[in-house]
């Protein structure tokens, strides 16, 4: 196809084109670009493959008619921004209670949160909640901030629920490790008794798509 081509485009230049009707010219010029569509199509879908930076580059550097070059070039931002550190921040919305004994009256119910060793400063001091029904509180119940951190590095998550009277009994001590990425992805947890816990992060650039490949409209 690539010969086809090229000899195509030999007889498109002005010395063999005046030779040629205005029929020879539309067949020729479909020609040149049946190939051109082809190749386009053939880098891609190999980008596909992988989906790296290599082969998402050869497709802007090789492909004829850039088609899906705005795709791929969101896709190539994505890739580098994920390598580097950034501020994430994660928050425990929600809490589903099941599981655990409603609190009574001279019980008090301590949330904490801890992302890779570091907590919320509430964890200490709030001893509401009566693990019942849904907990759930406006900028989140607890929030953690992480800075300098990549959105593909693995982070540990603690979440754990006491019950705090004349001495702390701690009821609920849940780790979860994953990348920033995956707890984009999964936010709802369960907390090892039958009930459930939502976390919700921010500052995560979420994954782009690479749609099936598409001819740009002349």
């Amino acid at each position: 196809m690539v010969g086809c081509s090229v000899e195509a485009e030999l007889f498109m230049q002005p010395a063999r084109r005046a030779m040629l009707t205005s029929a020879n010219v539309e067949a020729i010029q479909k020609t040149i670009h049946r190939v051109k569509v082809s190749g386009d199509e053939y880098f891609y879908k190999t980008a596909l493959k992988t989906c790296d930076t290599p082969t998402l580059s050869a497709y802007l550097n090789k492909a004829p008619l850039q088609s899906m070059a705005d795709e791929v070039n969101r896709y190539l931002a994505w890739l580098d921004a994920r390598e580097k550190p950034k501020k994430i921040i994660f928050r425990l919305t929600k809490i589903t209670w099941n599981g655990i004994a409603p609190k009574g009256w001279t019980d008090g119910t301590k949330i904490k949160l801890f992302v890779n060793g570091s907590g919320d400063s509430r964890n200490d001091t709030d001893t509401g909640n009566a693990r019942t029904g849904e907990s759930t509180e406006a900028g989140g119940i607890r929030s953690v901030t992480l800075e300098n951190t990549k959105q593909i590095d693995d982070v540990p998550l603690v979440y754990q629920v006491w019950n705090v009277w004349l001495g702390d009994k701690e009821l609920i001590n849940k780790r979860v490790t994953f990348t920033p990425e995956k707890f984009l992805d999964q936010t709802t947890h369960f907390d090892g008794l039958g009930g459930e816990f939502t976390i919700e992060v921010g500052g995560v650039l979420p994954k782009p798509g690479l749609p099936s490949w598409r001819e740009k409209p002349r």
